[in-house]
């Protein structure tokens, strides 16, 4: 007991003797996360053996327990006393530290205390003393969690759908919002913030001041931290913030610090061209000068660099009637799941059982909104017909219609699905007469017409289209090649 009191009393004269000893004190306190996860197992071991030795049968392991948290309110005491020697290293609001440092000593002094007088109550009060003990415990340790890595750290990578049912806003979870008018966004608040929001906030906030630096708001970012100024409008070169953010990864002063995502090489093209505009707050990107640098990163931010499947997969349908499912996969027909982002279906009829008829097509209709792959390539029985209730797949992305009997019309009809991006119509029968229909697909990415009626004149005509890519076989490429 005398030597538990001295240690106790040792560790706090250091705390007062060395409080104006930056050098032990930064040395010290960076123990406190290494120490603190003693006290946390121990007790909450020693708190799990007391409950299993209620047992009769356990007995036997009842007088080791009073070690355990001799051991545990020790360690829990010296993890305190760390703790403070951290907190002068700053860069933590003082609402944070406050409720955590006192908790935390409250825990230390109460786990000693509770030791003290096991012998001396009854076994209920002792228990519900170190139920306590424990809940005091894990809320400490999550206040300090909170002051170290952020206040949604614990709850940042909860699933979508236990989020939705606790009504949790879920930052992990929520993607950054698309700018769907580029001139008119706002440079700050709708391409800079959401950055440092994700790699820099839980940092530098209200509650955590790493550096003295607050990085959620216009007026921290321009007050600076405890070295000053951190931008340097127009200028990226004598800008802090920047030359942190660009350090090598090994450097100690990088930022973000190692453990955490370092920021992309877009996210420090996007704050270097934020900085040298000069016009760092309120100032739409219609306002200032779009760099080449830049250019293609800003794009990629908009709506419009959406693809057609990243448009779809943000409509939520509800999972397709399984009755239907089950009877088209008796006849042969592969279905399958495009993603488990949401409940598309890829159709494809290549082991179709019976007769190929357009009633089969028909029957998809039930389905007709999750269809955006259909396969019915090889399919002699396709004519211009089918491919008029094709049409009713408002969804279609990849239509497979290689060696079937359409025509020319087919093309102009297929020109009213509004998200096909790939179409193979390998040696079917169209011709140069379905060039034209073929250049009003709005989305087109993919085209095979490969053994088709195409002359390398209706090829040369197609690669006005730069943004499709075309595989017309190697004979008419060369001709192609040769006539330009």
């Amino acid at each position: 007991m005398i030597v538990v009191s001295g240690i106790i009393i040792c560790l706090f004269l250091l705390y007062l003797i060395f409080e104006s000893f930056t050098n032990f004190q930064l040395f010290a306190g960076r123990f406190h996360p290494l120490i603190i996860h003693f006290p946390i197992g121990i007790l909450f071991l020693g708190f799990t053996l007391e409950l299993l030795s209620q047992k009769r049968k356990h007995h036997s392991i009842q007088p080791i327990l009073p070690l355990i948290l001799l051991f545990g309110s020790i360690t829990a005491i010296i993890s305190v006393v760390l703790g403070l020697f951290l907190s002068w290293e700053g860069g933590y609001s003082d609402d944070g530290i406050f409720l955590h440092k006192w908790m935390g000593i409250f825990t230390g002094l109460f786990s000693f205390i509770l030791y003290l007088i096991n012998a001396k109550v009854n076994r209920k009060s002792y228990l519900l003393g170190y139920t306590l003990l424990v809940i005091l415990l894990a809320i400490t340790g999550h206040k300090g969690g909170n002051l170290t890595y952020g206040d949604d750290f614990l709850l940042e990578n909860l699933p979508p759908g236990v989020t939705e049912i606790f009504n949790i806003e879920n930052k992990a979870n929520v993607k950054r919002k698309l700018i769907e008018n580029l001139p008119e966004a706002l440079i700050y608040e709708d391409i800079i913030s959401p950055i440092f929001d994700s790699k820099c906030v839980s940092c530098h906030n209200s509650r955590k001041l790493k550096g003295e630096l607050r990085l959620d708001n216009p007026e921290g970012i321009m007050k600076g931290g405890e070295n000053g100024e951190v931008i340097i409008p127009e200028d990226h070169t004598k800008s802090s913030l920047y030359k942190l953010v660009t350090l090598p990864g090994e450097d100690e002063d990088h930022m973000p610090p190692e453990g955490r995502d370092p920021l992309t090489d877009s996210e420090i093209s996007l704050i270097k061209w934020w900085i040298n505009q000069g016009k760092l707050f309120n100032t739409t990107v219609a306002d200032v000068t779009i760099t080449e640098e830049v250019k293609d990163k800003l794009f990629k931010l908009t709506t419009a660099s959406q693809t057609t499947w990243d448009k779809l997969i943000l409509k939520k349908i509800p999972d397709p009637n399984p009755e239907i499912i089950a009877e088209m996969k008796k006849k042969g027909v592969i279905i399958k799941k495009i993603s488990e982002e949401a409940n598309y279906l890829e159709i494809n009829y290549s082991l179709f059982k019976d007769e190929f008829s357009n009633a089969d097509l028909t029957d998809l209709l039930q389905i007709k909104e999750y269809i955006v792959w259909l396969d019915i390539g090889g399919r002699k029985e396709i004519d211009d017909s089918s491919v008029k209730i094709i049409t009713q797949f408002p969804n279609l992305i990849k239509l497979h219609l290689e060696n079937t009997k359409i025509t020319d019309n087919a093309i102009l009809l297929l020109t009213e699905l509004p998200l096909l991006e790939y179409l193979n119509l390998y040696g079917t029968n169209i011709s140069n007469n379905a060039v034209q229909h073929l250049k009003n697909f709005r989305n087109l990415k993919a085209l095979y017409i490969w053994k088709t009626q195409i002359t390398a004149d209706g090829i040369l005509d197609l690669n006005k289209l730069t943004n499709v890519e075309i595989a017309a076989g190697e004979e008419l490429l060369m001709d192609n090649n040769q006539n330009e």
